[in-house]
């Protein structure tokens, strides 16, 4: 028996009492997932058990993922999240349930490619235009990350994104060192592997996107096999001593007259030059015939104004609005953001605007401030976006412009 299987967890929080692990759904480094019943009610939920978590940035990932809130039926929700009482290092985050199989596991059982493949790479896009659209990069989209529902040769299920556990917050890192590469090699573009996680914009989702549905079309990975040797590397000067400037070699579609439309797309977002790809998800979605009427995705420039909403402790959902012009200098700390909090400094933090840009500087305060999960030099200012996320010791906040 795994451990945990078969446990009670006496759970109380956010109307969970206890809950019984009734079976080992699957997990891996980071934690192991359980299909759970409320005892008193028999609730369905999905419980990820995450141990070791013994370091600020094992914590921070753990957040990450409790904290993602996509409006999207296409995207897992999150119910609660919290420490083991007994055993800090251990975190509990409950999931709402649905009885589905890995995309991996249907692409395995389908080697000539998966029923319904055109539908669910039309959920696909739509479960991550909603998480573009909230400023999160998944960084991590590969099928073992998808989840289906009820498929059938003859039907259709419904797709779900999962596992948000090293996702970044655009313009910003979540939790990431810089030169570290995040997500899972085979579906990563080549500049992720080269200059790390951090270098993730929008378009890396659409790289490991592509690769994801040309697996589910052909059956099986397009470059990469068990017995494959040297990696990213060795294919990409592969693919450019072909004459070809795609991850995909273009040769794979010659026998799948059904793939012709696709075709454009996947080499589209998978050139090899980061700056040529495809960058909205209705251009993805019109080149494969599919109208969908996705907003575009883009920047909101700072024009003044900006709302601090706290995203934890006591001060849950509050609003704090601060209005600045070019030049403004603003020091702010305990008093506007939580004045019960003994562990923020009075002055905690500065805000500034330069240029037309919102600037964030620690005042040197005594227990520090994260933004976008990078730790603040003592007055050395860093931008701030829209949706940025500031820590300002154990105080979370989201910024809006």
């Amino acid at each position: 028996m795994l451990p945990f299987e078969g446990m009670i967890i006496d759970y109380n929080q956010d109307g969970w009492g206890s809950i019984c692990l009734e079976s080992w759904l699957g997990g891996g480094a980071y934690g192991d997932v359980f299909y759970g019943v409320e005892e008193s009610t028999g609730r369905e939920v999905t419980v990820k058990i995450i141990r070791n978590v013994d370091s600020g940035l094992e914590e921070y990932r753990v957040k990450n993922e409790a904290s993602v809130n996509v409006d999207s039926e296409h995207i897992v929700p999150v119910l609660s999240s919290k420490q083991k009482e007994d055993s800090p290092t251990t975190w509990i985050i409950l999931f709402e349930y649905f009885k589905a199989e890995a995309l991996k596991d249907l692409i395995d059982k389908n080697s000539s490619g998966l029923p319904h493949f055109h539908e669910y790479t039309r959920q696909l896009i739509l479960a991550l235009h909603a998480a573009h659209s909230s400023n999160i990069i998944h960084r991590d989209i590969k099928p073992a990350n998808i989840l289906i529902s009820n498929h059938t040769d003859s039907s259709p299920g419904t797709l779900r994104v999962i596992d948000f556990g090293v996702s970044k917050f655009r313009a910003g890192e979540s939790m990431t060192l810089t030169d570290v590469p995040v997500g899972t090699k085979i579906y990563m573009c080549p500049h992720i592997e080269a200059k790390g996680g951090k270098t993730a914009e929008f378009t890396a989702d659409m790289f490991s996107f592509a690769i994801t549905v040309c697996e589910m079309a052909l059956g099986a990975h397009p470059w990469w096999t068990p017995t494959h040797k040297g990696g990213i590397t060795a294919n990409v000067k592969a693919q450019l001593e072909s004459g070809q400037d795609a991850m995909i070699n273009s040769s794979l579609f010659d026998e799948r007259p059904d793939l012709k439309l696709y075709k454009p797309m996947l080499l589209n977002c998978t050139k090899l030059k980061e700056g040529s790809r495809i960058k909205q998800w209705s251009e993805v979605a019109n080149a494969i015939g599919l109208d969908l009427e996705l907003p575009s995705l883009g920047s909101i420039e700072f024009s003044g104004k900006c709302e601090f909403i706290n995203t934890s402790g006591v001060n849950e959902g509050g609003v704090k609005i601060f209005n600045l012009a070019d030049g403004d200098i603003l020091k702010i700390g305990r008093k506007e953001i939580s004045v019960t909090n003994k562990r923020l400094s009075r002055e905690h933090i500065i805000l500034m605007v330069d240029d037309g840009k919102l600037m964030i500087a620690d005042d040197d305060s005594s227990n520090g401030t994260w933004l976008d999960g990078e730790k603040l030099i003592p007055e050395i200012p860093k931008e701030a976006h829209d949706g940025s996320k500031l820590r300002m010791e154990d105080v979370f906040i989201e910024i809006r412009f």
